[in-house]
């Protein structure tokens, strides 16, 4: 199932599971799946686990979108480098000088698939 207009024009989803209080997360989109680095607060999550993507317009405002996603895992070698960037979004890239600053992200940091 392809992915609506609200989700593709937006990158931040707040992700819910069983209750818990959401988390923002910045994701990158494919054709059918939101990409997002799971450790930190989501480092909880697990392949199968079922959450809900809530998309608001701006920063706490009214929601536009929900969707019921499920997780799964991704190897790092199956995450393009133009997708962890996008994932990555604005935020600082620290590089080792050893790889390319994305490639270190995709090889360090857990990336997991949303799937509705």
């Amino acid at each position: 199932m392809a992915l609506s207009t609200e989700v593709r024009k937006h990158h931040t989803a707040w992700l819910s599971r069983n209750g818990e209080a959401p988390v923002p997360v910045r994701y990158g989109v494919t054709d059918e799946e939101l990409v997002v680095f799971a450790d930190g607060r989501l480092a909880g999550i697990r392949a199968g686990d079922r959450l809900t993507a809530t998309i608001h317009k701006i920063a706490f405002g009214e929601p536009i979108c929900e969707v019921a996603v499920t997780a799964r895992e991704l190897a790092p070698a199956e995450v393009p480098l133009w997708l962890v960037a996008d994932v990555a979004g604005n935020h600082p890239i620290l590089n080792s000088g050893r790889k390319h600053p994305y490639e270190e992200l995709r090889s360090t940091r857990r990336l997991v698939a949303l799937k509705p």
